[in-house]
């Protein structure tokens, strides 16, 4: 994970940097045999009755984010592992625009899927016109210096590149390819862009874990890396960070922790390309509303919701996960319907409220998603209580899903997207997010 200054000449001058991480391992494995028939699950018991809520919390403060991305900033050392040391050059540095992804085309639909999700729960701590987004298949998997402008490469070789050289038996590494010019009056190389950028998985290593969730958390923590969060953030200064060295183990339910989710917010929407350790302040970041106002569905243990904070919608969703896959439950056949509600705000922040109804044909894995009977609501009040809401444009969004292990994804339908996962160790739950322009939405719904 020591950066690489292998210096290319392309009009400015490309630095490489390389992050070996992964961690120790410290996640559960859940020992999923790939292709066998899991246990025959017998029906749930009736969950509860939705409950939406809104309430008025207290989120990270500018304080807390200056020091947060100031230990990004300050270019190490970092530990990976038990003796593996590196450092970068000082700075943050991200993309000028969003970034688009590709995937290595000979990726499994098991690791697309994952793929998918983690870049659907990074998109949910950024603004709409942000998001990044997934382009066509690459037919290999290149070298960050080789990587085109504005991309970032996920691929899952089996063990480490030829070329790597961060520590030894590392499980998943990020590189950054970035542009850099000589200042005469510093009389050094000064950072001005993020070029490129790519994230390799060990197949191997993931497939004997046989775990999804620590599969993902790796993931987004590379991407973070990728995204332009160097660091590795103690857990004894922020709760958990997925950036810490051991937090890539952590798992994520329905969206990043909330250092995390703040820091990618604010370095992509609050400080320019590059940002030098001396430069980062309160100041720099601009008004800062630690306030929050959170619109809340809950199905019992599954809960679902949209935070604001800062101007951003940012949606979750948080409940139990499954051991073994949506198909591989021999109780369920056919086509199996999850009926539930959806919670969101508008631009303007007036909340949104409907109906959420999800199809899945066992045998496809592909289905239907419908969001019916919208409604809009004035500011600040709680949907479906008193008189008040009116039709939220049509009323009616619909979309095709396609799931693959537990999660699932829209592949057509209305403008917008819609990502999610199940719930629940019968599924009894699913929950997810919808965005699109005009709405920022959770949902939740509970198995029929």
């Amino acid at each position: 994970m020591r950066p690489i200054c292998t210096l290319l000449l392309l009009g400015i001058l490309l630095v490489l940097s390389v992050f070996g991480c992964g961690g120790r391992g410290r996640g559960r494995g859940r020992g999923r045999g790939r292709g066998s028939l899991g246990p025959i699950v017998q029906p749930p018991l009736v969950l509860p009755s939705l409950e939406i809520t809104l309430q008025q919390g207290v989120g990270s403060s500018s304080a807390d984010m200056v020091e947060y991305l100031g230990i990004h900033a300050s270019g190490g050392p970092w530990t990976s592992g038990l003796e593996y040391e590196w450092q970068h050059d000082p700075g943050l540095v991200r993309f000028e625009e969003p970034p688009t992804v590709y995937l290595v085309q000979d990726m499994t639909d098991r690791e697309r899927a994952i793929t998918h999700y983690a870049v659907a729960l990074i998109n949910r701590a950024l603004p709409y016109d942000w998001h990044i987004e997934i382009g066509s298949d690459v037919p290999v998997f290149l070298q960050e210096t080789a990587v085109s402008d504005g991309q970032i490469h996920i691929g899952f070789p089996t063990g480490a590149p030829d070329y790597f050289t961060g520590r030894p038996g590392s499980e998943a590494a990020s590189g950054q390819s970035v542009y850099q010019e000589y200042d005469e009056q510093q009389q050094r190389w000064e950072k001005v862009g993020l070029r490129a950028a790519n994230v390799w998985m060990n197949r191997t290593h993931f497939d004997a874990r046989g775990d999804d969730e620590a599969t993902l958390s790796v993931l987004v923590h590379e991407l973070m890396h990728a995204l332009g969060l160097q660091g590795h953030v103690e857990s004894s200064q922020f709760t958990e960070p997925n950036s810490y060295q051991y937090g890539a183990w952590k798992p994520l339910t329905g969206g990043l922790v909330e250092s995390d989710a703040n820091a990618i917010y604010a370095l992509y929407t609050r400080l320019g390309p590059v940002t030098e350790p001396e430069e980062l302040s309160a100041q720099s970041l601009g008004p800062w509303d630690q306030e929050t106002t959170v619109l809340m569905g809950q199905f019992g243990d599954l809960s679902f919701g949209v935070t604001h904070q800062n101007g951003l919608n940012r949606p979750w969703t948080n409940g139990t996960k499954p051991d073994t896959d949506l198909s591989d439950n021999r109780a369920l056949t056919g086509t199996v319907t999850w009926e539930g509600g959806l919670v969101g705000f508008t631009p303007t922040q007036s909340p949104v409220s409907g109906d959420a109804s999800l199809s899945v044909n066992l045998g496809t894995l592909d289905g239907q998603a419908s969001f019916t009977e919208l409604q809009s609501w004035p500011v600040e009040t709680v949907p479906t209580q008193g008189m008040g809401g009116i039709q939220w444009r049509d009323g009616t969004l619909e979309y095709d899903i396609a799931v693959s292990g537990n999660f699932l994804r829209s592949t057509g339908g209305d403008d917008g997207v819609v990502s999610g996962t199940f719930y629940g160790l019968a599924y009894e739950g699913v929950a997810g997010s919808l965005e699109r322009t005009d709405l920022t939405a959770s949902f939740g719904a509970k198995r029929e």
